[in-house]
């Protein structure tokens, strides 16, 4: 039934975004490795391989599918920012009628709060609107709690009851 979906997809590197990896909503990509891998972009040098050639596998993939598809980005910060601007610099041509995300850490106060407006500005000139949390009181852990909330907006709108009512208003549509 459409609301049984088949699990979603990780991968956990992106060495293994070969061209035929088809992806599909909910799929997740590690984009730098996971903790679980071996397999980690962890220095300037790791980024500056991986990112340096358009023909590399990571413009390959942003190319192809950030303009076929919402994206958010988790585990950015401003300090790698430049990739993502490089990235967006790399797609001109291939403009997206998608929206992109990124989940922005921040601490409480009036300058960080000043601070993440032009943080804001900044990721919304190349494209990605910026979702700050706060990590004063749990630290980079209030991340989860995010991501769940997040989650329950969505599975609300996902819901069989959210579909029925859909339906039943297009109903009413059709018949006016």
């Amino acid at each position: 039934d459409e609301y049984n979906q088949p699990k979603n997809k990780i991968i956990g590197h992106y060495e293994d975004l070969t061209p035929n990896v088809s992806l599909k909503n909910g799929d997740i990509v590690h984009i730098h490795g996971s903790i679980n891998e071996e397999k980690l972009l962890l220095t300037r040098r790791d980024y500056l391989e991986a990112y340096a050639k358009n023909d590399s596998l990571l413009i390959k993939f942003f190319k192809e599918t950030l303009s076929h598809g919402s994206f958010l980005f988790i585990g950015y910060g401003l300090e790698e920012a430049n990739i993502l601007e490089q990235i967006y610099k790399n797609l001109e041509g291939n403009e997206s009628n998608y929206n992109h995300w990124i989940f922005y850490a921040k601490k409480k106060g009036k300058y960080e709060n000043d601070l993440f407006k032009f943080q804001q500005q900044y990721f919304n000139s190349i494209g990605i609107n910026a979702i700050g949390y706060d990590i004063s009181k749990n630290g980079y852990g209030q991340l989860f709690e995010e991501i769940n909330d997040l989650l329950a907006l969505v599975n609300t709108f996902r819901s069989e009851k959210y579909f029925k009512y859909l339906n039943f208003i297009d109903k009413q549509l059709d018949e006016d």
